[in-house]
């Protein structure tokens, strides 16, 4: 009986829509796009997606940027364009970083030049 709710109870959720994974490696999950080095374990992100919505947070450790605003694309939930999206991000110590998102599905930061974390949340709809 016990294994047949667990059952039910994974249909259920599978019904919904519901996705959830954690990344430490950027791999096959998120795109870059700028001049920047990312630090040795200096990536750890967790996405959800519930139906169309797309939530996440993300933390980047930058060994080198040359970029003022470098830009990072969640590929397996590709954003949707025509649709309002939610970002902030934070630098250091808690100062704001402005970030909005591009015409091709990027994030794209302001968080300037050489070596910082980032944590950077938001919500957006996938396609």
């Amino acid at each position: 009986m016990y294994s047949q709710s667990l059952s039910g109870l994974k249909t259920n959720v599978d019904n919904l829509g519901i996705d959830y994974y954690i990344a430490t490696t950027p791999g096959n999950y998120v795109s870059f796009s700028g001049s920047i080095a990312l630090q040795n374990n200096g990536f750890y992100m967790e996405v959800y997606k519930i139906g169309k919505l797309v939530y996440f947070v993300m933390r980047v450790t930058i060994a080198n940027s040359n970029d003022g605003a470098w830009k990072v694309k969640i590929d397996k939930y590709p954003m949707k364009q025509t649709t309002c999206h939610a970002f902030s991000a934070f630098k250091g110590t808690g100062s704001y970083v402005p970030c909005y998102s591009d015409s091709n599905g990027y994030i794209v930061n302001q968080g300037g030049t050489g070596k910082y974390t980032i944590v950077m949340s938001g919500e957006y709809v996938t396609t």
